[in-house]
C-alpha cells in the first residue's frame, strides 16, 4: 500500500528516511497549490481586477464616471444604450441615419446641437440605395459636401447578432475606429436566428456592454409588438434593460407624418413629442420636423399623431387641446373636427360627454 492511499483510508503507517521527506515535500506542495488558488481570487476581489466582477468601485471613485450628456440635444443621451422602436414603413432607419449623418459631422439635427464623434453604422440588409440616402441628407443639410471617409464606416451584413463573437468583433472595430455612437439596423436583420424572448436578455448584456465599450452611445433599431405597436417586439428586456427608448409611430396608415416619442430617458422626464415628416428628395427622402402649430399640416394629422403618441392611455379633450395649442376662440371648430374623425372611423371616443377620452382606432386609414 502506498503512503498516499494509506493516509486517505486513515490506515496507520510508519516512514522514516527518504520516504518521510518525499511524503513532507508532497504535502508542502499540495498545500502550496492550495494557498494560490485561494488566494489569487481573493486578491482579484480585493483590487477589483476580476473580469467577473465588471467594475468595482469604491464611493469616492463615482464621480469618476462619465458624466450623462446629450448627444443629440432632447433627444439621444451619450452614454446610452438606446432602443428606436418603429414599425416598418414609418421611416426609423431614415431617422438613425440622420442621427449618425448629424453626430458625424456634427451639423445640427433639426435645429438642435449635436455632439461630434465618429460613427459606426451596422446594417442587417444589402446597403443598395443608401448611397442616395446619405446623398440626400448631405445636399440638404451638409451644404453637398460628402461625409468623410473618416468620421463614418458602414459595417454590411455581419454575421448574427446571437454569437458573442459577432459582438465581440463589432465593439473591436467600434473602439478602434474611435466611435463614440454605433447605429444596429435592424435587430430582425442582424439576428435572424435569435428567439426574439428567449434572446432578449443576452443580447441586451451584449448591447448594453458595447455603450460601455465606447463609453458612448450605441443604438439599436427594432420593430414593435405584433398586437402592440406601442412596445418592442420580444422580450420585455429590449425596453426594461435600455437606458432610454425611442418610439416612431405613423400617424395614420400610408401618411408621411409621424411621431418620435421620448418613452424612456435615462436623465430627464420622458413623454415629449417630436412631430416629423418624410419628405422626398433627391431620388430618396430625408426627414423633416413639422410643428403641431404650422398651417400646412393638416387638424387631422395634428389630432391623430397625438392620438398615436399617447397610444393606449388615450388623450381627453383638453390634453388635444393643449398639445395643439387650440385657441379659446377656435375650440368649437376644433371639437367638431374632432367628431368628424370619430364619424370617420380614425378616432375612438370613449367615456361621458364631459369626460371623453380619445384613442386612436386600431388601422385608421388616411383621410378626405
Amino acid at each position: 500500500m502506498t503512503a498516499k492511499a494509506s493516509a486517505a483510508l486513515g490506515v496507520p503507517i510508519t516512514l522514516t528516511g527518504d520516504a518521510l521527506a518525499a511524503v513532507s515535500a508532497s504535502l508542502t506542495a499540495d498545500w502550496s497549490q492550495r494557498a494560490t488558488e485561494v488566494a489569487e481570487p481573493a486578491a482579484k476581489v480585493a483590487t477589483g481586477t476580476d473580469p467577473a466582477l465588471g467594475t468595482v468601485l469604491r464611493r469616492s471613485e463615482l464621480a469618476k464616471l462619465p458624466k450623462i450628456e446629450p448627444l443629440i440635444e432632447g433627444v439621444l443621451s451619450t452614454p446610452a444604450a438606446v432602443v428606436l422602436v418603429g414599425s416598418w414603413g414609418v421611416g426609423k432607419t431614415f431617422l438613425a441615419l440622420a442621427f449618425a449623418l448629424s453626430v458625424a459631422t456634427g451639423n445640427v439635427w433639426l435645429g438642435r446641437a449635436v455632439r461630434r464623434t465618429k460613427v459606426l453604422y451596422v446594417l442587417g440588409e444589402g446597403a443598395y440605395g443608401f448611397d442616395d440616402r446619405v446623398t440626400a441628407w448631405e445636399l440638404a443639410w451638409n451644404k453637398g459636401d460628402p461625409v468623410s471617409d473618416g468620421d463614418l464606416k458602414f459595417i454590411v451584413q455581419p454575421d448574427s447578432l446571437k454569437k458573442a463573437a459577432t459582438w465581440h468583433a463589432i465593439q473591436a472595430e467600434a473602439v478602434e475606429f474611435g466611435a463614440g455612437f454605433v447605429v444596429l439596423d435592424t435587430l430582425s436583420s442582424l439576428a435572424p436566428d435569435a428567439h426574439e424572448t428567449n434572446d432578449a436578455p443576452l443580447i441586451m448584456r451584449y448591447f448594453t456592454n458595447l455603450a460601455t465599450a465606447i463609453n458612448g452611445t450605441a443604438l439599436f433599431v427594432h420593430h414593435p409588438g405584433w398586437n402592440n405597436t406601442d412596445r418592442t417586439r420580444g422580450g420585455y428586456q429590449f425596453e426594461g434593460n435600455a437606458d432610454e427608448v425611442l418610439l416612431a409611430t405613423e400617424v395614420s396608415k400610408g401618411s408621411e407624418m409621424f411621431t418620435l416619442l421620448r418613452k424612456k430617458v435615462k436623465e430627464g422626464a420622458a413623454g415629449k413629442i417630436l412631430y416629423l415628416r418624410r419628405k422626398p428628395s433627391r431620388g430618396s427622402c430625408i426627414v423633416e420636423e413639422t410643428f403641431a402649430d404650422t398651417a400646412s399640416v393638416p387638424v387631422a394629422d395634428k389630432v391623430l399623431a397625438v392620438l398615436a403618441a399617447y397610444g393606449d392611455l388615450g388623450a381627453s379633450g383638453p390634453d388635444l387641446v393643449r398639445e395643439l395649442e387650440v385657441p379659446d376662440t377656435t375650440k368649437s371648430t376644433f371639437y367638431r373636427q374632432v367628431g368628424k374623425l370619430v364619424d370617420a372611423g380614425k378616432v375612438r371616443r370613449e367615456g361621458s360627454r364631459s369626460r371623453y377620452k380619445y384613442y386612436l382606432a386600431t388601422g385608421a386609414g388616411g383621410f378626405a
